[in-house]
């Protein structure tokens, strides 16, 4: 099964959270309920095994979303999944509906690699400009790296960053190397 299944289903229940206007609490619930099915081996194998008919997969799953407190849409969700035997792309499901949502809320996430930890302060100003720069709203994930030496590496969807001290001497490394390259085949001649 391949990602246009999981857009496919992502897709169809974001116009049902969207309509009830519970899109966000589907999310949230959905999130708890992936992070629960890839901790419980024995619950992601029952799922995604074809041994076992949709029947029983429906009629376990039912008693397992007994225990939890899930919206009535989240439960069908869940229970057509188990039904298609569709659990196998389940976390691409969760994935693609985060992306759905993230897109209609303009929302964006940036990740920002620094040698050190940023202030407080220095966090907020860096967001700001990058939503100025982007037109997005962002949400922003901060790692440090002290292999970069200083400066930071922005990574945004596709697009990356480098304004690192490391990237920044490795150009200059080349280019000097390049020049004495190029002024040895000069004075070579």
């Amino acid at each position: 099964m391949s990602l246009t299944t999981a857009q496919r289903y992502a897709r169809a229940l974001a116009e049902l959270a969207f309509e009830e206007d519970g899109a966000t609490k589907v999310r949230k619930e959905l999130e708890a309920f992936l992070s629960d099915f890839q901790k419980e081996k024995e619950l992601k194998l029952f799922l995604t095994s074809r041994v076992f008919g949709s029947a029983e997969r429906k009629e376990a799953l039912g008693k397992i979303l007994e225990s939890k407190k899930l919206s009535k849409l989240t439960k069908n969700f869940l229970e057509v999944l188990a039904r298609q035997n569709r659990f196998l792309v389940f976390e691409n499901i969760v994935r693609q509906f985060g992306n759905i949502l993230d897109e209609k809320k303009n929302l964006t996430t940036a990740h920002i690699l620094s040698a050190a930890s940023l202030s407080k302060p220095t966090q907020a100003e860096l967001k700001s400009r990058l939503e100025d720069a982007t037109g997005k709203n962002l949400n922003i994930e901060f790692e440090t790296d002290e292999s970069l030496l200083g400066g930071v590496v922005t990574r945004i969807g596709n697009q990356i960053f480098d304004g690192s001290v490391r990237t920044q001497l490795n150009l200059l490394k080349k280019q000097m190397i390049k020049g004495s390259q190029t002024r040895g085949e000069i004075h070579g001649s």
